[in-house]
């Protein structure tokens, strides 16, 4: 079983690692430059969902200092890397297998989920870095990621029967209360009012809802997936969401069309 998925809060590989942990209920940890900047600016949800910790300002660091020294904590901290990279002979990604030479951490490139899963076990590995290409260096490589990392996440840490997490790419419809059972579908209802904008793709979502039944209040984390759109019937637009549970019904959050699959 993973316990903590660590990263170092760069768009593309490393927040695919952030999402997918959150996703699937494993800590998450690493450490990032001063301000929590990434190439998307200063990043504070790194900070407020993910846990990350600023390192320490150094008067003689530059930009690719603080980027080095991320890179060298992480890996120190953790039993092993997994890299994730379209173009292996990026600064960044040389730098990671460079270090993991160095400290001798375990690494593994671009494994496939049987490989990613061997190596896991056979190295025992319990705090998992996750590294790899920007998302501008590999445009897409942060949602391919996070979807793959669910995958084998799911593996490695089975949701609790009695929370009943559903599959991947299901909205979390008729999700049962922790506490007493009863059947609460009021996170569909959270869910739907989030996801009928493309652009949310990609995104953490915690819903957090009261059952009806014995008032206790509980969340359900999501990560909003290409599986929840389903392109409109009628306007061609990928603005959809499914109206009704089991996806029996969509609707079109730009023409308002219905339809069932």
């Amino acid at each position: 079983m993973i316990k903590l998925v660590i990263s170092g809060g760069q768009t593309g590989a490393d927040i695919a690692g952030l999402l997918a942990a959150k996703h699937c209920n494993i800590k998450t940890f690493g450490f990032v430059p001063p301000g929590y900047f990434n190439e998307s600016g200063n990043d504070n949800s790194l900070a407020d969902i993910f846990g990350l910790v600023e390192l320490e300002i150094n008067p003689k660091f530059t930009t690719s200092d603080y980027y080095r020294e991320r890179t060298k904590q992480n890996i120190h901290f953790s039993d092993g890397t997994v890299i994730f990279a379209t173009d292996l002979n990026s600064p960044g990604t040389i730098l990671t297998i460079n270090t993991c030479k160095m400290l001798n951490n375990p690494f593994i490139i671009n494994p496939t989920k049987l490989q990613l899963l061997d190596f896991i076990t056979i190295n025992e590995i319990k705090d998992l870095n996750i590294a790899g290409n920007r998302e501008s260096k590999s445009p897409g490589i942060q949602d391919s990621t996070t979807t793959f990392l669910i995958d084998v996440f799911s593996e490695t840490n089975p949701p609790k029967p009695s929370l009943k997490t559903p599959p991947l790419g299901e909205p979390a419809i008729g999700v049962p209360c922790p506490n007493c059972e009863n059947l609460d579908t009021e996170i569909f209802r959270q869910f739907n009012n989030t996801i009928g904008n493309y652009s949310q793709m990609g995104k953490y979502f915690n819903f957090t809802h009261t059952c009806p039944k014995c008032k206790t209040v509980w969340f359900q984390s999501i990560i909003i997936l290409k599986e929840h759109f389903n392109k409109c019937r009628s306007c061609d637009s990928l603005d959809t969401y499914p109206l009704y549970p089991n996806n029996t019904v969509w609707k079109c959050a730009s023409c308002n069309n219905e339809w069932s699959p």
